[in-house]
């Protein structure tokens, strides 16, 4: 079967991207032909390259942009032709047994792409039959002027699962629809043939943009821990080494062998509890809700610090993580999701 994968492929993101490659290689494992709708829109162009070239950092994060770039390119099969617009995705209309729709926020209306009708499928076949893995609203909990439209896109799908609790409210709330809860697809990836060790041992790892208290913070613990502390992706200037140009390869071997992280980014969660490193999560206004779900999910709740608690933490007060117990629910999850994507493909959700 020929099976159509959109979601946010082309982003400066690392987790984005990742996601993007485990479920492509997890359709891929049940031997069906897989490709990436090569959708960039402008708005969305328009950003990166704002984040990239107005930054102060502009020569570390252009070499960034090209190493991601190198790595959907060589890693994910994609359309015969890049679409700028929604205007020329009617030539795909057939091209595809199925099409997926996820993972990441495709379903986000307070995302930087706004609302856009792409994202649930609308230029389709009838017959073409779509689902949805791991699909997010974000942080948005109301479709607002939107409602009628994305919920009759949203009706037409074959089957529809979610990555998160809200999510799964709003499809309740604003469409009446249910779905499945399932994981985020780097959950059900094998990293270890793409991952690059870095020539370092004995850090701490930073990623993120953390606030003033929260890197003082981080500092202080390294410097208990007797460990050099590492920013990947972002500046940290209480950071012994940023790391701000690497690709996604080099960016999975610094959390593969670090001894800690530290991070605000929902991806920078996944990687530590894949990588079974301690960890604490810095909550963002824009990621706490479906981190926190997952923490909850995993029974880890205690490794998210609050701006409050930041102050008066103490690196001896987080307890060490029982991955065992973890893995254990982490595992029934997997299989939930899994058994999720493989009888959507077949046709049996």
């Amino acid at each position: 079967m020929k099976v159509g994968i959109l979601t946010y492929h082309h982003v400066e993101n690392y987790g984005a991207l990742l996601q993007a490659y485990a479920l492509s290689e997890a359709i891929k494992n049940q031997g069906h032909e897989v490709e990436f709708i090569d959708y960039q829109p402008y708005r969305a162009i328009i950003y990166y390259l704002k984040q990239t070239y107005l930054s102060p950092h502009f020569a570390a994060y252009a070499a960034k942009s090209r190493a991601m770039k190198r790595f959907f390119r060589s890693h994910l099969p994609l359309s015969p032709k890049v679409y700028y617009s929604r205007s020329g995705l009617q030539e795909l209309r057939r091209r595809y047994d199925l099409v997926v729709c996820g993972s990441d926020e495709v379903w986000n209306i307070k995302s930087i792409r706004k609302f856009d009708p792409t994202y649930f499928l609308d230029f389709l076949d009838s017959d073409v039959r779509k689902i949805s893995y791991a699909a997010s609203f974000g942080r948005a909990s109301t479709l607002g002027n939107y409602r009628e439209t994305a919920c009759k896109l949203v009706q037409e799908f074959d089957a529809i699962s979610v990555r998160d609790r809200n999510s799964l409210q709003v499809l309740h709330q604003e469409c009446g629809e249910q779905a499945t809860k399932v994981l985020d697809p780097t959950f059900l990836g094998d990293f270890r043939k793409i991952t690059t060790t870095p020539s370092l041992d004995k850090y701490a790892l930073v990623y993120g943009r953390l606030t003033k208290p929260q890197r003082d913070y981080v500092k202080s613990v390294a410097v208990q821990l007797g460990l050099i502390l590492v920013s990947v992706g972002h500046p940290c200037d209480t950071a012994d080494k940023n790391c701000l140009s690497i690709g996604p390869e080099e960016w999975l071997g610094y959390f593969s062998c670090a001894s800690h992280v530290f991070t605000d980014f929902y991806h920078g969660v996944i990687f530590s509890i894949i990588f079974q490193k301690p960890f604490v999560f810095f909550g963002r206004k824009d990621k706490v809700n479906k981190t926190n779900d997952l923490l909850a999910d995993l029974g880890l709740e205690d490794r998210a610090l609050s701006q409050q608690a930041v102050a008066t933490a103490e690196p001896q007060q987080m307890p060490e993580i029982d991955y065992s117990a973890v893995y254990q629910r982490l595992d029934k999850s997997i299989l939930t999701s899994q058994h999720y994507l493989t009888e959507a493909l077949n046709g049996k959700s």
